[in-house]
């Protein structure tokens, strides 16, 4: 008998969690940055390579990764990997996503903290994570 009333009471409480999620927005940082973009124009191409991407992978530096979204990331790194390897003539293998991401994000930030002056590109931020993490290596 609790368990049918628990499962109910289950129910209504995701409804009005998801009712009230709706107006929350998924994208606080990206707000008037140049990589805004509404939640459903997601582009195909996000960085690179850089003539078919909307932004400009090479742009995106310690300074700015906060303002992307999970998203624009994840992007950044899947795009990134090919574009490694025909800059830096790098073989790289597969990587995990969310493992990768929490690592730049952390680089990203102790940079930040570190060296407040000094700018970096993303790219060589991640060349450089895939080389101590093992994922990149020189023929």
């Amino acid at each position: 008998m609790k368990r049918p009333v628990l499962a109910v009471f289950f129910l209504i409480f995701c409804h009005f969690s998801l009712a009230s999620g709706r107006d929350i927005n998924p994208f606080p940082d990206n707000i008037g940055t140049g990589y805004e973009h509404a939640p459903g124009d997601l582009p195909e191409v996000c960085f690179y390579p850089l003539k078919e991407a909307r932004w400009n992978g090479d742009k995106v530096t310690n300074k700015n990764w906060h303002e992307l979204t999970y998203y624009q990331k994840s992007a950044f790194i899947y795009e990134s990997l090919p574009e490694i390897e025909k800059r830096y003539g790098a073989e790289t293998l597969p990587v995990e996503n969310w493992k990768m991401l929490i690592m730049l994000n952390a680089m990203a930030k102790d940079l930040n903290e570190t060296s407040p002056e000094k700018e970096a590109p993303m790219i060589d931020i991640f060349l450089t994570l895939l080389i101590k993490t093992g994922y990149a290596q020189f023929e």
